[in-house]
């Protein structure tokens, strides 16, 4: 047996996962293709008719064909990870799957660059680079910050499918409120022809996605003409509930997952955005469950079966050629209810012996863990991290809900909260966006005087020669101007994004599923939902604090180097200085319980908070909402560490940055609980994300007191472990084609370990490793 083992899923559904592995992503061009033709019909027409018409026109297209023994239907490209294009985001969206070496025929590349030449200077991309100005396009590029799926694409996912109105209304009940909301309109009031247009466009995409569940219907009562036996019977089935759901509300645990199905696949299909989530599962599905089992219609283990089959059919949704794909579909479990009661149910441990058996790497499983957490919930969720690549992931209620109480959400929506994707905590009257800001770029510049170190190029503010500095106080002094322009200018190119697109790049399915763009006859990306926010997050806080740490110790208080020196040595990315980088190594590092760099960690993140906290997001006009500052990286510590040069903590240019508040590679000198009490001095009350990674190895039962200590006692907001020795990591590194289900986790995401590209992998061998 492989390490970690095979699943334990049954005969059929094996088949079916091993049909997925052996599947190689292809770059399918058939939604680029109908989309354009939509595109270049419906020139000039209203942007939001325009979006409608064009997922209309992909949805009635695309192929429909259904997998030999799969009882769950919808495919989202015409082949077993396919990857679909979406051009009018931009067309640099191709060149980047080029790179990334997927599955590519001369025809399909001849296709792509004929439908991109229709795109150059159309897209959503061309859009909002025309109004960005030098200043800050220098800076993103310079890698002070990065946007998720770029310039305009990070608008684009990041929602939760609105589930309990799918299953309980149907797209019937939802088109019977547009209809209504449109006949009310008076055209007469101001914004009114904003509206109606908005309710058209809603009308229009309910009936496609009801005619696309039909196709489904359709393409089974063919198949079952050809079938025999259960076979046949699988088929009427299938088709029985695909003229059902999702029109019309669900009545049976199985007409809701195929309907939550439908639901999630044509939100993929629409934007291709990344984190788009099925939100509370365990919650959602438990009345459709309970019911069923009372009644006779399904026993525990039918409905764990197709739970694992959702589970498979999730990972079709493929970004990348290789299981690294940051485009991360989340499932939140337990947590609590709305009156404060714990919530776990029967389906909670169902979901969770799913994700066990199942052993794919998607999708992404959040625990909410909170006092009342049953600890036979968390002990088992350790069992199942083991062997799924670190899922659940741990997020802690006692410090979110605070958290989105700061930001206004009312305490019963706050409660009912769950995880879009990697680590992000949301309601379904919002959607989010976010960004990622280099800490580490804001170090370096300060210590520049404003000018990037590889290009030469000024890009911040001049906050003065760091070798005229008398005091630490000084360098503080430059970091904070650094940090509060590149805050303000990140900030700014956020509202000149929304600014551009609104009322031009329009996401009418997405908002049918926000709670507030019905109500206001909006689409979300003009400010539909009910609050707007976006995200701010603060990458390489441990190289930040190490770096200070060693300056203020080794320049200032001991004077055993100067300020020039170590410039020359930064400036050299410390060729020759390997005595100079051996005193920088001993320094104080972040995570020992060290208050003399702790306290340093802390300064750092309060600065960038309060920065953060000065902004507003003015997406909803009507009522701004905040900029929310995080401490993840998700693995944009890699692609920001490749643009900043050598720091002072002795990383060399180029070299990944740390991630979230875990502490530097190689820096960790005690055990668990030092790191723990470290990441507990932050102000988790005031974060959006607070990412502790780790690798650790040691008895369930020991690790189930250590996290919940962390989380609950500590007030630790977030957790995602590898359980395991590190010997097995580098183990399959030299010997993959034994461990092709090794899963682990990577950052907001798990993977196969041995599809990772090699930076990552590395990356995780690196990750502090832990034991008890």
């Amino acid at each position: 047996m492989e390490e970690g083992g095979e699943g334990k899923v049954e005969p059929r559904l094996e088949r079916l996962r091993e049909r997925y592995l052996e599947a190689k992503p292809r770059l399918c061009t058939e939604r680029a293709r109908l989309a354009t033709e939509a595109y270049r019909r419906t020139e000039g027409e209203p942007p939001i008719l325009r979006a409608a018409k064009v997922l209309k026109a992909v949805l009635e297209g695309m192929s429909v064909w259904i997998l030999e023994e799969e009882l769950l239907v919808g495919h989202w490209a015409s082949s077993l990870r396919g990857v679909p294009m979406w051009p009018e985001f931009g067309v640099d969206e191709f060149e980047n799957y080029v790179r990334s070496g997927f599955v590519l025929d001369e025809e399909t590349e001849r296709e792509v660059r004929e439908l991109n030449s229709y795109w150059e200077g159309r897209s959503y991309q061309d859009m909002v680079r025309s109004l960005l100005p030098e200043r800050i396009i220098a800076a993103r590029e310079a890698s002070v910050w990065y946007w998720h799926m770029g310039v305009p694409g990070s608008r684009r996912g990041r929602y939760l499918v609105n589930l309990p109105m799918v299953l309980g209304r149907g797209f019937s009940g939802v088109r019977k409120e547009a209809e209504e909301r449109l006949e009310a309109t008076d055209p007469e009031e101001p914004g009114a022809l904003g509206r109606q247009l908005f309710y058209r466009a809603a009308i229009l995409v309910c009936d496609a996605v009801k005619g696309f569940a039909g196709r489904y219907a359709a393409k089974a009562r063919e198949m079952a003409r050809e079938a025999e036996g259960k076979r046949r019977e699988e088929l009427e089935e299938i088709a029985r509930i695909c003229d059902r759901v999702p029109a019309e509300p669900a009545r049976t645990f199985r007409e809701a997952l195929q309907s939550t199905w439908f639901a999630f696949l044509i939100a993929n299909i629409e934007s291709g955005g990344d984190s788009i989530s099925f939100g509370r599962l365990d919650q959602i599905l438990y009345p459709y469950y309970a019911r069923d089992l009372r009644e006779g219609r399904i026993t525990g283990q039918e409905a764990l079966s197709l739970l694992e089959e959702l589970l498979i059919k999730c990972n079709e949704i493929t970004y990348a050629p290789f299981d690294l794909d940051s485009h991360v579909t989340g499932i939140t479990l337990g947590g609590q209810t709305e009156d404060g009661r714990d919530a776990t149910n029967e389906l909670t441990y169902l979901l969770l012996q799913a994700l066990e058996e199942v052993r794919l790497p998607k999708p992404q499983v959040s625990l909410r863990v909170h006092r009342g957490t049953p600890r036979e919930l968390l002990r088992r969720s350790v069992e199942v991290m083991k062997a799924s690549g670190g899922r659940p992931q741990l997020n802690n209620d006692e410090a979110i809900i605070p958290s989105l109480l700061r930001w206004g959400i009312p305490l019963k929506e706050a409660r009912n909260y769950s995880v879009d994707g990697c680590q992000h905590f949301t309601t379904y009257s919002r959607k989010d966006h976010s960004g990622w800001l280099n800490l580490a770029k804001v170090l370096e510049l300060a210590l520049n005087d404003g000018v990037d170190r590889f290009t030469g190029k000024r890009i911040g503010p001049s906050t003065g020669d760091a070798t005229s500095f008398r005091t630490f106080e000084e360098v503080m002094s430059a970091f904070r101007r650094q940090l509060e322009y590149f805050v303000k200018a990140m900030a700014e190119e956020s509202e000149l994004m929304d600014a551009a697109i609104a009322g031009k790049m329009c996401l009418p399915y997405a908002s049918l599923h926000v709670e507030g763009c019905m109500e206001k006859g909006r689409d979300v990306l003009e400010g539909g939902g009910r609050y707007s926010w976006t995200g701010i997050h603060g990458v390489g806080l441990a190289n930040v604090a190490n770096s200070l740490a060693a300056i203020k110790k080794l320049v200032f208080e001991e004077k055993r180097i100067s300020m020039r020196e170590l410039l020359e040595a930064l400036g050299r990315d410390f060729e020759g200085y390997e005595e100079l980088k051996r005193m920088l190594a001993e320094t104080p590092k972040w995570g020992n319980d060290d208050d003399y760099v702790d306290s340093l960690a802390v300064e750092v993140v309060n600065l960038f908070f309060d920065e953060v906290d000065r902004h507003s997001c003015h997406r909803n006009p009507e009522e701004p909402g905040p900029f929310t500052p995080g401490l993840h990286s998700l693995i944009f510590n890699v692609n920001l560490g490749l643009g900043t040069a050598a720091t002072p903590d002795g990383r060399r240019g180029g070299e990944p940055l740390t991630d979230g508040i875990s502490p530097s590679p190689g820096t960790h000198r005690g055990g668990p609980t030092t790191v723990f009490t470290s990441a507990a001095k932050l102000d988790h009350f005031r974060a959006y994300t607070a990412s502790l990674a780790l690798t650790i190895n040691g008895p369930i039962e020991a690790l189930t007191d250590l996290f919940r200590t962390y989380l609950i006692d500590m007030g630790g907001l977030h957790l995602h472990v590898n359980i395991l020795s590190p010997e097995i990591l580098l183990e399959a590194k030299e010997h993959p084609e034994r461990y092709r289900d090794l899963l682990v986790r990577v950052a907001g995401f798990s993977a196969r370990f041995v599809e990772l590209p090699e930076v990552l992998q590395d990356l995780v061998i690196r990750r502090v490793a832990l034991s008890l």
